[in-house]
């Protein structure tokens, strides 16, 4: 996945003071627009979260397989005795098969949806969760949204600095949002991207993807079907899939 990160950090300029304070007023304007984002974003979620737990709510694409990676994290936090016996009952469920397989769900957000607007695709494995979320329409920004057992969870969202590692790429250093995502209660960062067509056109078939936060990896996920997941992300957006 060669998604192209906004790059709120380490913005260099050459051309002297007038054109340096520019590209600092731009970083400044960038770095706004993408916790505003982010933000959005958030209280979307708490809101569906919420809605969640009313009777008669709409039903949820990815409480199933959220599930199941609760579960694993769980077990995968445990001692390996305590473990054991809660893997062999997991094992019989269908919904870890998929989990152990690897399994995108597409869907859109919002009660209720509204054709080509917030599009999105998960994908989880028994190494957490990723997603690619459209804040609005297909040339709208969107967000990579990254969930496993060893990325923070944070009391209060905040951004941090990280370094992201995509399959066939140079690392990026680049500030990333961290909290705790409301629906799914896991330790969560989320990448600005341009545009959900950006995300959709930087998607490979199969790709590793992995951050770090000071120099220890805290997450790591090689994702398969990219294709089939970008192409019904287009369509749902109304953009060519």
């Amino acid at each position: 996945m060669k998604f192209a990160v906004i790059m709120i950090l380490g913005l260099l300029c050459s051309e002297g003071a007038q054109a340096q304070g520019h590209a600092q007023r731009m970083q400044a304007q960038q770095r706004h627009a993408n916790q505003m984002n982010v933000q959005g974003y958030l209280n979307q979620q708490r809101q569906m979260h919420q809605q969640g737990q009313q009777s008669g709510a709409s039903y949820d694409p990815l409480q199933p397989m959220v599930e199941s990676l609760r579960a694993v994290i769980k077990i995968q936090q445990q001692q390996l005795h305590q473990a054991a016996g809660e893997m062999r009952t997991l094992m019989n469920d269908p919904k870890f098969q998929k989990l152990r397989n690897g399994h995108w769900t597409s869907y859109q957000e919002g009660f209720p949806t509204v054709p080509g607007e917030k599009c999105a695709a998960s994908f989880f494995n028994m190494d957490g969760m990723l997603s690619v979320a459209g804040l609005g329409g297909y040339k709208d920004p969107a967000l990579l949204i990254l969930t496993g057992k060893d990325v923070p969870a944070p009391r209060r969202e905040a951004q941090i600095s990280a370094t992201l590692h995509q399959s066939g790429e140079r690392p990026q250093r680049v500030r990333v949002f961290n909290f705790k995502h409301p629906r799914t209660g896991l330790g969560t960062i989320a990448f600005a991207v341009p545009s959900l067509e950006a995300a959709v056109m930087g998607m490979d078939d199969k790709s590793e993807i992995a951050v770090e936060i000071n120099k220890a990896r805290i997450y790591s996920l090689t994702y398969h079907s990219g294709k089939k997941a970008s192409a019904s992300l287009a369509r749902c957006a109304g953009g060519a899939g």
